[in-house]
């Protein structure tokens, strides 16, 4: 009986596994999907990416540029700070 419970027991965590990959990628295009669907801005990517065709200080004058940048750092920072962590708590 334990070869039998091991075999179900790997087939179940592959499973899981794929099945958890497929519904976020499915989550993911379908949030995405929406967001293009009913974003103000549907065919430019707006205020986010600066651009510098008027010059670089009307480029770099968006703010949000600036706010995405922060969140972009922000998400790193607390990577490296929470998730090192763990990894070198870990015996």
């Amino acid at each position: 009986g334990v070869g039998f419970g091991m075999i179900l027991l790997q087939t179940l965590t592959r499973f899981h596994i794929t099945f958890t990959l497929i519904a976020a990628q499915v989550i993911g295009s379908v949030a995405t999907i929406l967001a293009r669907a009913t974003a103000p801005d549907k065919v430019g990517p707006g205020d986010v990416f600066p651009d510098f065709s008027a010059g670089y200080s009307e480029g770099l004058g968006k703010v949000w540029f600036w706010i995405a940048l922060l969140f972009q750092g922000v998400v790193c920072v607390g990577f490296f700070t929470f998730f090192r962590k763990e990894q070198l708590s870990k015996p």
